[in-house]
């Protein structure tokens, strides 16, 4: 009786009637309706929040691009800036090169020195032409490139070159060096002092990563020069320079081709070293990559081998 005097109250609120209530197949046909158009809804509001959510995802995408775009242009500019430089410097250093160079002959030609002093004087004339042949590399990036010459090199005489000015520094390191190379010379299209500087950098790099290295490592410092047979074909031949002076940190190893990085302290590294290595390689036909496993970096060194039918 309660419940009957309460719906009679509430009805009387809403000022409907016992009597203008629909049955109960109306009101199931309503609540259908109800039902479909909720159904609608939630399906229009999760298309909108997904479009919402790939929207977002796409502008995140688009402001990264536009952030390494950024860095791009900056590093472009930078090395514009190095370019313009190297030209304006480039007569200051050439003209003492030249000077140093020229004395250095006289000297070889004096009857008075020794086997030995010869000796040392024409490592300081290859040091002249190595600096000369950077020198000019420097201005070349400044330029708008032009044909390429193609020339053969022996890969054993450059390697070698680097081991004469590196090797007695490095032994005072304890760093040793293991060369396994063929006795048959390995012709490559390059430039002996552009592939030179590349296996000096490589070989720099490793000592300044010996001398600080963690104390824990115990293994033997040496550095690994050899061929990929792996990788190595009739169009490339690839080099393994390996040394285990600690490995590469792995939020380090995607970055380290990138201009004017570097993990060095102030003053001591330029960051362009392994980029412009990367870039003359690349300029060969070749390409230069790197991995790191454990203490163990290898950088794998293509290049393109010397084949007169396609340098015509």
């Amino acid at each position: 009786m309660k419940q009957k005097s309460l719906l009679d109250r509430q009805l009387k609120r809403l000022h409907l009637e016992k009597e203008s209530l629909p049955d109960a197949e109306s009101w199931g046909k309503f609540l259908e309706v109800v039902n479909r158009t909720y159904q609608e809804f939630e399906d229009g509001r999760y298309l909108m929040e997904r479009s919402l959510e790939i929207s977002s995802k796409e502008m995140s995408a688009a402001l990264e691009n536009q952030k390494k775009m950024s860095l791009q242009i900056v590093q472009s500019s930078k090395l514009a800036s190095i370019g313009t430089l190297a030209s304006g410097i480039a007569h200051e250093i050439n003209n003492p090169l030249s000077a140093i160079r020229g004395y250095a002959e006289l000297l070889i030609r004096s009857s008075s020195n020794t086997n030995i002093q010869k000796d040392r004087l024409e490592k300081i004339i290859s040091l002249v032409d190595r600096m000369a042949a950077l020198v000019k590399y420097l201005l070349k990036l400044s330029r708008k490139p032009t044909e390429n010459e193609s020339k053969s090199i022996s890969v054993q005489n450059a390697i070698n070159e680097s081991l004469t000015i590196s090797e007695r520094q490095m032994s005072y390191e304890n760093v040793k060096f293991n060369v396994e190379l063929p006795k048959n010379e390995l012709l490559v299209i390059g430039d002996s002092h552009r592939l030179g500087s590349i296996f000096q950098n490589l070989i720099n790099n490793s000592r300044d990563a010996f001398l600080s290295r963690n104390k824990n490592i115990k293994a033997e410092p040496v550095i690994n020069i050899k061929i990929n047979q792996d990788q190595s074909s009739a169009e490339f031949l690839v080099l393994d320079y390996i040394d285990n002076a600690g490995g590469i940190p792995e939020n380090y190893i995607h970055q380290i081709f990138d201009p004017f990085f570097t993990t060095k302290d102030v003053g001591k590294g330029t960051g362009l070293g392994l980029s412009l290595s990367k870039q003359i390689l690349i300029e060969l036909g070749g390409d230069l990559f790197v991995e790191s496993i454990g203490i163990e970096t290898t950088f794998h060194i293509r290049l393109k081998r010397y084949d007169d039918l396609s340098v015509q």
